[in-house]
């Protein structure tokens, strides 16, 4: 496939003679690798407009570019401006303000703007080329992304996480058989009377999860907050016989905060040089592929899981079965004579003590999946 370069008129073959792009359709830009070289350090560029070479500082910024820099220069964005006109950056051709999708009335169009047609184009294609590796890859094996026009990132899977992430998110998950999730009726979060929610047999319950242990696992995460932005610092998993399946500091990739760190004394030293999530997904991916999982609370270990898993481009996951042993508590507490009213959201070491267990500590992953493991069994006896 040849391209006519838009600088010296040259048609030569894309493959060979033109860098990658991610905002034309064919995949490569339009100047060829010839007119685009420069001194060692690239400080300059021809415009592919008037074809008059600039410093890069004479082109709008552009983050669809290697070098930073749009492909029209500052005074050829002005005149066209000033005709009501724009140069798209997926077809190459100078066009009406109107033809672009995201022209609204009064409001600059952004440096590397595309048409209505360019967009429409990538939003349909089923593969494109990656911006690291160079090969043409299905969408699939990209991570996905809701600022592009596909839907997907610019660099595979395998270009951002390496071969081992790659294998581990694309590997088909299968759900043992069996209820997807545990009777929880609906209850305010503050409960004095649960009602119908105690109603619930917790004692056998809890005996049913102890029958099997090996199939549920108790899972805590420590992170450097409690927002889908923020990190899991710190993970562990049991099964039902206290056997350890995973127990590992995480590297979050971002600072800890003062007051998190006061909570589970986790420090930045602790994890700098720790394994990240994705090094630790090989790990972890199986057990969250096929083991129920349980925790004392559930919502905001899954949520933390799962914005982890967001960030390598696993959108889909959720558990095969879960349950929240708070919540389970709560109503298993209510039909019992208690000194104090029953109040979802109590913490682990106050259920526990309420059941008179001494825990070995809390706030760090592994002794609460054990505190945790301490309360299941108390509620099944």
């Amino acid at each position: 496939m040849t391209e006519v370069c838009r600088i010296c008129g040259v048609a030569q073959e894309l493959l060979t003679h033109y860098t990658s792009s991610t905002v034309t359709p064919t995949g490569y830009r339009f100047i060829c690798m010839a007119c685009d070289e420069d001194t060692a350090d690239q400080s300059s560029k021809p415009c592919v407009h008037c074809r008059t070479r600039y410093p890069l500082d004479g082109f709008p910024p552009s983050f669809a570019n290697p070098d930073g820099a749009a492909d029209v220069c500052y005074a050829c964005q002005a005149q066209l401006e000033a005709r009501d006109e724009r140069w798209c950056y997926g077809c190459g051709q100078v066009l009406a303000v109107v033809a672009f999708t995201n022209h609204k009335a009064g409001v600059p169009l952004p440096a590397n703007v595309r048409c209505t047609v360019c967009v429409a184009s990538l939003s349909q294609r089923t593969e494109k080329r990656c911006r690291t590796c160079g090969v043409v890859k299905p969408l699939e094996e990209y991570p996905r992304h809701n600022g592009s026009p596909d839907g997907h990132r610019h660099d595979c899977r395998v270009c951002l996480y390496g071969e081992t992430v790659a294998v581990v998110l694309q590997t088909p998950r299968e759900r043992p058989p069996g209820p997807r999730s545990f009777p929880f009726p609906s209850v305010p979060r503050f409960a004095p009377d649960p009602g119908p929610f105690a109603e619930v047999d917790w004692r056998g319950w809890a005996q049913a999860l102890l029958a099997q242990p090996d199939a549920t696992m108790i899972l805590d995460t420590e992170t450097t907050g409690v927002s889908f932005a923020d990190a899991i610092v710190e993970i562990a998993a049991i099964d039902l016989t206290g056997r350890v399946l995973i127990d590992t500091l995480v590297d979050p990739q971002m600072p800890i905060p003062p007051q998190v760190i006061a909570k589970h004394g986790i420090t930045d030293a602790m994890v700098n040089g720790q394994p990240t999530f994705a090094e630790v997904l090989g790990t972890l991916w199986p057990l969250l592929s096929s083991k129920v999982l349980l925790a004392y609370n559930v919502q905001f270990d899954v949520r933390m899981v799962q914005a982890a898993l967001y960030r390598l481009g696993e959108t889909t996951w959720t558990p095969v079965a879960h349950g929240c042993l708070q919540r389970a508590f709560t109503a298993y507490r209510a039909r019992r004579p208690v000194a104090v009213p029953t109040i979802i959201g109590e913490s682990l070491s106050a259920a526990c003590a309420a059941l008179g267990l001494t825990v070995q500590g809390t706030h760090r992953a592994l002794d609460d999946c054990h505190a945790a493991l301490a309360l299941l069994q108390a509620m099944a006896k």
